[in-house]
Parts: structure tokens; C-alpha cells; sequence
């Protein structure tokens, strides 16, 4: 959730970017250990087009929320340049 109360979709790559293809859910409890990396997907692109990313953190052991930002499937709110730096604060 936004600080403006927007909802967010997001995916955990040690879940979402696996060989398996997409499961639901959260990471497994072992990951709680492990240090996290927040991406945040480019204009035209959607979490998933992040999974080569996500692989590569996770090979250095760095798990990694991918954030859908809003104007995008599964998030509310516009998309916009302003919008954007409100998904990227935690409430």
C-alpha cells in the first residue's frame, strides 16, 4: 500500500521467476534471512520482464520484490513520473 493509500501488485522472484513458472504466495521462511533488492519495472515493461534481473540477484543470493508500478496491471492510480515516486516510499 502507498503512503496515498494506493494498492500495489507485486511479485517475489524466488516464487514468480523460477523455472516452474508463476506460483502464489511468499517467499519460502528461509528468505527472511536474505538481503532484499526492490525493482521497479520500466515504461511499456511489466514485473515480469524483470525476471533476468531477479535471477541475477538471487544467484548472488539477494532476493527481490518486483513492484508493478501504478497505471499498470494489477496496481491502482496513474501513471505518472510523480505517482512513481510514491510507489517507491514505504508507508
Amino acid at each position: 500500500m502507498t503512503r496515498d493509500g494506493r494498492k500495489l501488485s507485486a511479485l517475489w522472484s524466488s516464487r514468480h521467476c523460477g523455472a516452474g513458472g508463476p506460483t502464489a504466495g511468499i517467499p519460502h521462511p528461509e528468505y527472511a534471512k536474505r538481503a532484499v533488492v526492490i525493482l521497479f519495472h520500466a515504461n511499456a515493461q511489466i514485473g515480469l520482464d524483470l525476471c533476468e534481473w531477479a535471477r541475477w540477484y538471487r544467484n548472488r543470493s539477494i532476493d527481490a520484490l518486483i513492484v508493478t508500478m501504478g497505471g499498470y496491471a494489477g496496481s491502482e492510480g496513474p501513471a505518472s513520473e510523480a505517482s512513481g515516486y510514491l510507489d517507491a516510499q514505504v508507508k
